[in-house]
């Protein structure tokens, strides 16, 4: 008898103790749920919040998915920007851009660059900004590098086609050339459509950054004082917030002369004498840059034609800086605008055959280029914006390629 009740009574309490751990296992359940719901609103309300103070509206953001370009080009100076201020320590140091990005392109900027801070991990750096980084130093060698095969040279070129809101005329270190103390005189030409020509010519003006005025397709932007290139270090701490720091201090020109120009590129010949008009010279030495995504988007057609343009207007001795896209990397071609990533032209060996260019080199992809230089890791190129799980995890895509007449 005593043995039953015994038994009786381990089994109830058993039966209670597996019915307290279960109810207390979906109270945790619950509760993480309930967390996590909570977290998103909250996330989603702080976001809603932050747009509302940066006035970004509705309206605004359709307007700029209108033009893509437009939109991109000031996305990609707000990404730029969210470095700047964000960062303790960061990458690359661009307070002219937070003019040339505009509101609705700021707000782009820290809201990507924040939710990628939030969804991959702290302490990394975005695509844009590391590619930026790249573009500068190598930009920076090259200009050494052919001021020392020129030491005769008058000046030295510098060609930025898809320009957009691109401030490197502004952020720029200028070093002296081989001559000696005298640094060489250094001419830097940027082109793109009219309307990101106009906005940011407009944009600078309201500024007080230059004092450039609109003549026909031309800006000339010259500053008359001594050059002062923006530092590219900096205490961590700060006396005044950046947008302050930048009203009190304005960026200053580092280069010599600056033209910027509106020029429908699909018209053959039409660069040549868009350059032309400005006073360019085929017979100095010249670097050009096509940086992001403006290469990647053109056909096979239209590349090899550009490129023939550039290398026609190019004297022995000229280089080119570029941005090519995987040729591994077909889910990125299906799946966004790079439709014609995959062709053969992209690929370096082939470059020179189609398109006048003599020697070509990878120089690396992106986000090794990063780690191996400045020791950062980089942001995944879309991470969880994208609906595709191959895209969200997708890093290896963009590639720098250097190429050179010989």
């Amino acid at each position: 008898m005593v043995g039953r009740c015994m038994s009786i009574f381990m089994y109830t309490l058993l039966t209670a103790v597996f019915a307290l751990f279960f109810t207390l296992v979906s109270y945790i359940a619950w509760h993480i749920r309930g967390q996590s719901a909570k977290g998103d609103y909250e996330r989603k309300k702080k976001w809603q919040n932050f747009l509302d103070k940066m006035e970004v509206t509705k309206t605004g953001l359709d307007a700029m998915s209108r033009t893509p370009d437009l939109s991109n080009a000031c996305f990609q100076a707000g990404l730029r920007t969210a470095e700047f201020q964000l960062s303790a320590a960061p990458l690359l140091e661009d307070p002219a851009s937070q003019v040339l990005c505009g509101k609705q392109g700021l707000a782009q900027g820290l809201l990507y660059t924040t939710l990628m801070q939030e969804q991959e991990g702290w302490g990394k750096r975005t695509q844009a900004v590391a590619r930026s980084r790249i573009f500068d130093d190598e930009v920076q060698y090259m200009l050494a590098s052919m001021a020392k095969d020129w030491p005769e040279a008058e000046r030295l070129q510098v060609v930025t086609l898809g320009c957009g809101m691109d401030t490197r005329p502004w952020r720029l270190r200028r070093g002296a050339s081989s001559r000696g103390h005298s640094p060489f005189k250094l001419i830097w030409y940027e082109v793109d459509k009219a309307s990101i020509i106009e906005l940011k010519a407009k944009r600078l003006q309201e500024a007080g950054i230059c004092d450039g005025l609109l003549a026909g397709r031309v800006v000339t932007l010259q500053e008359k004082t001594k050059v002062n290139p923006v530092p590219t270090q900096r205490s961590t701490h700060r006396t005044h917030p950046a947008s302050e720091q930048l009203l009190r201090r304005p960026p200053s020109l580092v280069v010599d002369e600056y033209y910027s120009l509106d020029c429908d590129l699909r018209h053959e010949g039409a660069l040549r004498v868009c350059l032309q008009d400005a006073g360019f010279s085929s017979s100095h030495p010249t670097l050009w840059i096509l940086e992001g995504d403006f290469l990647p988007k053109l056909d096979t057609a239209s590349a090899s034609a550009l490129l023939k343009q550039c290398s026609g207007c190019s004297p022995m001795g000229s280089c080119l800086l570029a941005t090519t896209v995987s040729s591994g990397c077909k889910t990125l071609a299906l799946q966004t605008g790079f439709q014609h990533s995959l062709e053969d032209w992209q690929i370096p060996g082939t470059l020179s055959s189609v398109s006048g260019w003599d020697h070509t080199a990878m120089l690396g992809e992106i986000t090794q280029l990063t780690r191996t230089r400045y020791k950062n890791e980089c942001y995944p190129y879309f991470g969880r914006f994208s609906d595709s799980q191959e895209l969200a995890k997708l890093t290896d895509v963009e590639y720098i390629v250097t190429t050179r007449r010989i």
